[in-house]
């Protein structure tokens, strides 16, 4: 499967109180296979990015969303990485830059077709490009 779900941890202090149903539990889903897409060099050449993605929501039902709507993230994250500059796709700051925007324009189209902002975060676990 796709995703994982990660449960608050246990142990300890607190063992027999109820666990709180409004508190999230962290899930991941997967983006799988690797986002592969291509950008423009300053010489007017096609240099490519491979990204491999997760995305963090907030709880499970949040994470069954994000997978029925995986085809409009990825549509979402190509179109932002094809507009991006070879400086900002090769720089650390630039990364991060795209990083964020990326999870910012995946909740804007989210938010259009569920009603709720539903990734919390969105990381980059492996980033090439050439």
């Amino acid at each position: 499967l796709p995703f994982l779900a990660l449960a608050s941890e246990g142990g300890g202090e607190g063992e027999g109180e109820a666990v709180d149903p409004n508190k999230p539990v962290i899930s991941y889903f997967s983006l799988d296979p690797e986002i592969i897409t291509n950008y423009i060099t300053t010489n007017n050449e096609m240099g490519y990015i491979r990204i491999k993605i997760e995305v963090m929501v907030n709880n499970a039902g949040d994470l069954a969303l994000v997978q029925k709507h995986e085809p409009l993230i990825r549509d979402t994250i190509n179109d932002v990485l094809g507009k991006e500059t070879v400086e900002r796709i090769r720089s650390l700051k630039g990364r991060d830059l795209i990083r964020k925007e990326c999870q910012d324009k995946v909740n804007e189209r989210l938010l259009k077709e569920t009603g709720k902002n539903l990734v919390r975060d969105l990381i980059f676990t492996n980033y090439l490009y050439q």
